[in-house]
């Protein structure tokens, strides 16, 4: 799923749900690349369960928030994004 804001404080977002997790169910990590629409920075979180369900919350621009939830497999950032861009 992927919701266009005028802008989003992912860091802000993430902080109201993060007493719900411990340090180590979280992960942040972020990237800026260069595209054909100029640079793109990128902030991703990715949220353990005890299900082993990973959900992933990224933000790109500070604008367009993309969220997933997925089995417990490892995927790249720039997978990430690839898969779905096209839902934009």
């Amino acid at each position: 799923m992927m919701i266009e804001f005028l802008f989003i404080n992912i860091d802000d977002c993430i902080n109201r749900i993060r007493g719900r997790f411990s340090d180590g169910d979280m992960l942040r990590s972020e990237e800026t690349i260069e595209g054909p629409d100029g640079l793109s920075h990128r902030t991703k979180y990715c949220i353990r369960r005890y299900d082993g369900t990973i959900g992933e919350f990224l933000v790109e621009n500070n604008k367009y928030l993309y969220i997933r939830s997925r089995n417990n497999t490892e995927i790249s950032l720039s997978t990430f994004i690839s898969k779905t861009k096209t839902m934009m």
